[in-house]
Formats: structure tokens, sequence, C-alpha cells
């Protein structure tokens, strides 16, 4: 046994659920076991759920995905939070479900008996009403309930997030015990299970889930030929009993068909049910759209041509590609812009927009959309080409003086101490800097440079240093406020390219994607990454679900040091001086 107690961080998944989350957080929170952190992942929900939780619960840990990725990476969200505050092990239960106080404990004891153990399992109750709750599950070694050694969890690592739900503990669980553990099951550790809340039992997503992803998990690590016959035998069903059933109606028979059809077709991930289906020949269509040159505009003498643009994206995105709208003023003199705008504060008192969201009344002579991104490409080539201009400028927001006055009066700018603002915060998991780091550079900017910090960002998350200006001011006053700072420190997000379009120096940390092929090089943009091997996953295409970096330790952001970033922050600091 160890001199003290190993840490353990106790987590649950959440999405669109209160009841039951807070069922399972509370009994995290009865737990008798010195040693543990509590947390929850909040996987995109959009009933609120997050707030409520962060009110009730002010002592548990909150990590809130920007959406439902599902439950490997949901689960993937945990361990990520044990890897940061170094973690011995992870404990995770559903949410759908309990545990008992001396669980922990019990299965702690199995866990530390034996290196070689790498997952712990408890016993099961059944909770459903129409089933005993004395009546106990047969350990299946699978599922939402377990303890894992982080050791271990670095060998194997994360949750594979392409089969989103269903067989990616089985998945995990393979890998583990290949990288040379085995699991143990503690009869004696009680937790309890409601089961199937999420997309509910005998559904067509569950269905279609258990389906699609037994073929993908057997794909991997079946028999090549038990594994031929097997499928062969699921396809022959598919289409031979669940085609009819489907046809007359039957869910369950469709979910099965559609597994198979996705499966045959390698699609992973989440699917959505909701929305209609796109036929095949307009997802070829779009898919070949992509890239071209506007067409050319419909001119008259009788009237100015009017010109809509859709820049409907991401902040960081559409102050991108905000340069176009100058280069249409130049090409079609006394030309009308519009702009399709998801911030539109970012295009007030702009000196190329003639108006914002106007939709279908503004009646256009030429739309252009330029909600596109070709990822091996920079942004200054490919999208003047799609709008049919040349050339390319640094992006800007126009501020009016007046709006620059009242930030300089409101948070005391007018002085002359060394002001910089940073935003700890980014919405990509895979672009997140440890907030430790944040922390010590923070703290070290404070005392060697005695900066006056200006926190930025969306989430109300305390901040031990600096001026928190979290949910304080809205993005034109950020905007001003930025003007105002000698530098601005923040990952590859918007609040980064709000400063650079105000003017002020900024240091950018960066990890997936390459800073060339977003903006262009300024002597006020300091880039800062980490020279590792798999750097530039995004734009290469290698990053194969969306915001997921297979990578245990290091990956291209924890790679990125303290002294790196302080560095990068001196040189701008001395060009500015």
């Amino acid at each position: 046994m160890r001199p003290s107690a190993p840490r353990v961080l106790a987590a649950t998944l959440t999405w669109n659920e209160q009841t039951q989350t807070r069922r399972a957080l509370e009994s995290l929170l009865r737990l008798d076991y010195p040693a543990l952190e509590v947390a929850l992942v909040d996987n995109g929900s959009t009933d609120g759920s997050y707030a409520v939780f962060k009110a009730a619960y002010p002592t548990v840990t909150l990590i809130r995905h920007r959406e439902n990725f599902g439950y490997g990476e949901g689960v993937n969200g945990q361990i990520r939070r044990a890897l940061e505050t170094g973690a011995d092990y992870l404990l995770s239960i559903d949410n759908d479900g309990t545990i008992a106080p001396e669980a922990l404990q019990r299965m702690m004891d199995a866990a530390e008996s034996d290196p070689r153990i790498g997952v712990v399992f408890p016993q099961v109750l059944e909770a459903d009403k129409k089933i005993s709750r004395s009546r106990r599950q047969a350990p299946a070694l699978t599922g939402g309930f377990f303890l894992v050694r982080m050791e271990a969890v670095k060998k194997a690592g994360y949750i594979n997030p392409r089969y989103f739900l269903y067989y990616d503990d089985a998945d995990w669980l393979t890998r583990i015990y290949r990288a040379g553990y085995t699991a143990c099951f503690i009869p004696e550790a009680f937790c309890t299970h409601q089961g199937a809340l999420t997309v509910g039992s005998g559904s067509r997503a569950c269905h279609y889930y258990q389906t699609r992803n037994r073929l993908y998990f057997e794909s991997i690590y079946a028999v090549k030929p038990a594994f031929i016959f097997t499928a062969a035998v699921r396809f022959l069903r598919a289409f031979l009993l669940d085609l009819p059933a489907a046809a007359a109606g039957s869910a369950s028979a469709k979910g099965r068909l559609e597994g198979v059809m996705d499966f045959l077709r390698a699609k992973r991930g989440p699917r959505d049910f909701e929305s209609p289906r796109t036929s095949f020949l307009k997802r070829l269509q779009r898919k070949f759209s992509k890239g071209r040159p506007a067409p050319a505009a419909r001119t008259g003498a009788d009237r100015p041509l009017k010109i809509q643009v859709n820049l409907d994206w991401n902040i960081g995105d559409e102050i991108m590609a905000s340069p176009v709208l100058e280069r249409l003023k130049a090409k079609y003199s006394g030309s009308s812009i519009d702009v399709l705008s998801r911030h539109p504060a970012l295009f007030e008192n702009h000196a190329f927009v003639d108006s914002v969201n106007q939709g279908a009344a503004f009646k256009p002579d030429l739309y252009l959309d330029l909600h596109r991104e070709i990822r091996h490409r920079k942004r200054s080539d490919y999208m003047p080409e799609m709008a049919g201009v040349t050339g390319w400028s640094e992006p800007k927001i126009y501020l009016r003086p007046e709006e620059i006055e009242a930030a300089r009066k409101k948070w005391d700018l007018a002085g002359g101490a060394l002001c910089i603002a940073i935003c700890p915060e980014v919405w990509w998991l895979a672009r997140r800097w440890p907030r430790e780091r944040w922390i010590q550079l923070a703290e070290r900017l404070e005392k060697e440079k005695q900066a006056r910090l200006f926190i930025l960002g969306q989430e109300d998350t305390a901040f031990p240093a600096g001026t928190n200006l979290v949910g304080k001011t809205g993005l034109r006053e950020s905007c001003a406020v930025l003007s105002q700072c000698h530098l601005f420190i923040g990952h590859d997000s918007g609040p980064l390219y709000m400063a650079l379009a105000v003017g002020t120096p900024s240091v950018g940390l960066y990890g997936p994607l390459d800073p060339g092929l977003l903006y262009p090089q300024t002597p006020g943009f300091k880039a800062v990454w980490s020279e590792i091997e798999c750097r530039g996953c995004w734009p290469q295409s290698r990053m194969v679900y969306r915001d997921h970096c297979p990578k245990i330790t290091p990956d291209c952001m924890t790679s990125i040091s303290l002294e790196t970033v302080y560095a990068a922050v001196e040189e701008l600091l001395i060009k500015v001086s």
C-alpha cells in the first residue's frame, strides 16, 4: 500500500437530464474516501442543466462540452480531467445510477492489491421497478460503472469516440487487456442502475447503434473468417427480414437496417434521426460545388449591384473572412453589401458593409457563401477565389470613438500601467492549454511585469488573478477593451482574432491547426505551438473524429511549455514598448 491514499476522480456524465443526474452526483459526494474529487461532464445539454448544476453543486468540478459527443467522448472528458489533476484512478458511473458510500473503498482495496488490475467493476443492482431490487445482474465487466487505473489508460488510450454509443466500452476494455492489465469484479461494492434512459431500450436509435457498432467492433477484433460468416448472416437478416418490417413501420427493424447500411458505408459517430435525409444526388452535387468561384454578377445600368455575403460562422471564422468585403467594394463600385452573420455586432460601423442579416428581403444580384473551409489551403488564398476577387488585407473591426472612451473609463484603462488581456477558455477540447499553466502565466505576469490582467471568456469560471470581465461585457465592449490593452494572450479562438482585428499585439496558442492556414503573418502576431510529429492533424484531415485527439500525453497543447509562451510575450512586449 502507498503511504497516502491514491487520488481518485469520481465522475458522471449528463445530457439534458437533471433528476437522475442529481441522484448520481449526490451518491458520489457521499462516498467514504479521503482523496476524492467529484466531477460532472455536461455533454452539450440544451435544457439549462449546466447552469443548474453549477449553482447547486459548487464543490463539483463541471466540465462542459460544446455539443453532444456521445458516451465515449463524454467519458474521455473525465479522463482528461483525471490526467490534468494527476489522479491515480477514475471512478465513472452512469448518471442514471448511484453508488453506495463504501463501494469505492472496497474497489480501491482490490485495485491496490495487485498492480496488474487495470479495471475494477462493482456489483450492479437492477433498479427497474418491474424487476425485484434484490436481483443482481451478472457481471458483464463492461458498461457505465467502473474504476480504472490511470496508468492503464495511458497505455490503452482514450475511448474510441467513433462508436458514439454502445460497444465503445467493450473496445476500450479489450485494449486495456491487450496493454497487459486484467479486470476484477467486486460483488460487495454495490451500485444501482436505471438503464437505457438516453435513447430508450428497444428504440430505433438503440437498435441502430447496437447493430452498427457490433459490426464495427467485430470487424476490428473478431477472427476474420468468423466475422465474415456472422456479418453475412446479419446482412441477410437485414435485407430479408428487417427491410419488409421497416417498410411496414417497425422502428426496431428500421434501426437495425440503418445500422447495417451505415456500417457498409463506413459511417461512424452520431446519426441524426430527426432531420430528413438528403438524397444521394444532392449530397454529390453539394460535394462538387464546394470551392468553385462565385458566379458572375447580374449587372444593370438602372440600379446598383446588390451583393449578399453569407458569413454565418464562428466569431473567429467571420472575422478571418471579412477582408473579402473590402475587395468586393473595390471590384463592384457603388455596390450594396449585406452580410449574413451569427455575430452581427462584428459588422457594426463597418466601412464596407451596408446592412446585416436582411435575409431574403435584400433580394441580391450576387450571393456568396463563404461559410466554407478547405483544410489544406490558406484562407487568404481560397476565399478570394470563392468571391471572385483578388488580393487580401488584415481583418478589421471598426470601433466608434465613443465605444473606446466608454471602455477606458469603465475599466480604468487610461492610466500608464501595462494592460494585458487573456482568455483561458476555448470550446474545442483539442485546443486547450492546461488551466494550471494559465494560472502560472497570470501570476508571473503580475509579479514580474506588474501587469494589470483582464480575463475574457464566456463561462463564469472563477480565475484567481486579474479583473474578471467574463459575463460583464458584450462583444463590442470586449473589442473596445482589447483595443486599449498592450497585449492579448489566448487560444486559437474568437477572442484572439478579435484582438488582432482591433490592432492589439497578440500571442496565439495553436495545436491541431496550422496558424499559417488561418491568419497572415504580421509583426504584431506571435503564434506559439509545439513541434510534435502529429501536429496539424486537423488541416491534414488526420483528426478522424472532430475535436478528438487520440493521444493521451503529451499532446500538441499540453506539450507547450510555460517558458515558451512567456518568451513570446516578452518578444512582443519589446516590439510595442
